[in-house]
């Protein structure tokens, strides 16, 4: 059977109105215009009333800033601060503690005569004619080179020419001396003896002039100008200052031509010293005085020295070494009128000699340590260590003696036997050595800070001072050095 087909024809797509094509506008009626009319005006007093609103509400915003700000900051203030009773005192700083100074020390060292014999200079002779006497010291090298200011006392007198060369009573010692002493490390050297004259002004100007070539070492005790003379050595070592004062009690009577050669140590200077004493106090931390005093060939302090020594401790001197006497003498501590302790060594005895007897081949070396700390500047420690001049045979000038310093301990039964002076054995100068001392203080009863007075000397009276004779007391005035026909081979007396 015959289907009928149906044709399905497509549906035919919408017309896309054309965009181009504008609508015609649509026409309002009367009533629609007011409206739209009216409408715009409202909307624009609404639009002016809230612009008008918002200036109003920045103007009052602006006026009201500073009361607002006042308000919020006192507001933060309050609510930052704490209550009245949480409220703490403020606490003190604890104040940076001064460190403590380190304290400085030095070492001091210092030996006796150097009693220049002709014999001892003919040793010293070269064969060029020149003179040197660093061998003799040869032996104590060590010490030399440890201490930090090494002293000696230059006993005699240095001179140029060599018809001034010259043996005791009227010394002349060649000028090489002060080559010597300053080559082998000596830093201070004393030259106020009773010996200083020996040689008149020569003696002075050529002594003067050797220790010149020599500007590391100081000289004390004699002068060229009363300028010179005023000014106080100071020596500087380690941090402290030391001022160095050398006196002798006089001159064997020989009188200078100018005061200010020597310094001297007398009742006609005591004020002088007074006044050097105080100067000297405000140039350095410590005053070190070398006094040439005593008596000689006596193994105890006599009043003269006593009273010095208590005259010297009552305006603060911190140490004295004592030559002269050709003995060793005791050490003390004595007190000063301020309670303060002054170290005394009395008398070194000699360092190098000619002389004949056992009592005076045996010599001291004083070796004293000043620490300047908190408390102030002191001699912390002080002690004395016996030497020997040892004199053998075998030179090849004058005599033929050698001579040669030693500590007794090293003192070998080799050098005793070949010793050229009687009762010089070890065993004997230990003896004299220890009745020295066996009743005599060492100033080391303690050896801190401050250093106790050990025996005090007796202040003695002006009325008892002037009883007591002076050491130079009695000398017969001895003729010119200059018109003296000096021996420079006569032995030693």
């Amino acid at each position: 059977m015959e289907q009928d087909q149906t044709v399905l024809e497509p549906t035919p797509a919408p017309k896309t109105p054309d965009r181009k094509q504008k609508k015609p506008p649509k026409k309002l009626t009367k009533e629609q215009r007011w409206w739209r009319f009216h409408g715009m005006q409202a909307g624009l007093f609404a639009g002016m009333g809230v612009v008008g609103g918002g200036i109003l509400i920045a103007l009052i915003c602006l006026l009201t800033l500073p009361f607002r700000g006042a308000l919020t900051n006192s507001q933060a203030e309050a609510s930052n601060a704490e209550p009245p009773e949480s409220v703490q005192e403020p606490v003190a700083e604890t104040p940076t503690p001064t460190p403590t100074p380190q304290a400085s020390t030095v070492s001091l060292m210092a030996v006796g005569d150097n009693l220049i014999h002709s014999t001892v200079y003919e040793f010293a002779q070269q064969d060029d004619g020149t003179y040197d006497f660093t061998d003799i010291y040869s032996y104590i090298k060590d010490d030399l080179e440890e201490a930090d200011i090494a002293c000696i006392q230059q006993e005699t007198i240095l001179v140029n020419d060599p018809n001034r060369y010259a043996n005791y009573p009227c010394f002349g010692t060649p000028a090489e001396m002060a080559d010597s002493l300053a080559s082998v490390g000596f830093d201070v050297v004393c030259q106020a003896s009773n010996h200083t004259l020996d040689q008149g002004t020569t003696g002075i100007e050529d002594t003067l002039a050797a220790w010149k070539k020599h500007p590391e070492v100081t000289m004390l005790g004699i002068h060229g100008t009363q300028e010179d003379a005023d000014k106080i050595a100071v020596v500087e070592k380690n941090g402290i200052k030391i001022a160095m004062l050398d006196y002798t009690y006089g001159l064997n009577g020989f009188v200078p031509e100018q005061d200010y050669y020597v310094d001297l140590m007398d009742e006609d200077h005591r004020e002088r010293i007074a006044a050097q004493l105080e100067e000297a106090k405000t140039m350095s931390d410590i005053t070190v005085v070398f006094m040439h005093d005593g008596t000689e060939d006596q193994f105890t302090p006599d009043e003269d020295q006593k009273t010095w020594a208590q005259f010297f401790a009552d305006h603060g001197v911190g140490l004295v070494i004592g030559t002269h006497p050709h003995v060793v003498e005791p050490m003390d501590v004595i007190t000063g009128k301020s309670g303060n302790k002054m170290p005394i060594f009395y008398s070194l005895g000699n360092f190098v000699s000619s002389q004949k007897d056992n009592f005076n081949m045996l010599g001291g070396m004083a070796k004293a340590v000043i620490t300047k700390d908190e408390a102030g500047t002191y001699v912390s420690s002080c002690d004395i260590y016996p030497l020997v001049n040892v004199i053998q045979g075998g030179g090849t000038h004058g005599m033929g003696y050698q001579f040669h310093v030693y500590h007794l301990e090293d003192y070998t039964q080799e050098l005793q036997d070949s010793h050229i002076r009687d009762n010089c054995s070890k065993a004997a100068l230990e003896g004299i050595w220890k009745d020295i001392f066996s009743n005599a203080s060492t100033g080391m009863d303690d050896e801190t800070h401050p250093l106790p007075a050990g025996t005090p000397v007796k202040r003695v009276s002006e009325t008892e001072a002037a009883s007591s004779p002076s050491p130079s007391a009695g000398v017969t005035p001895m003729v010119s050095p200059d018109a003296v026909s000096p021996s420079p081979t006569a032995n030693a007396a």
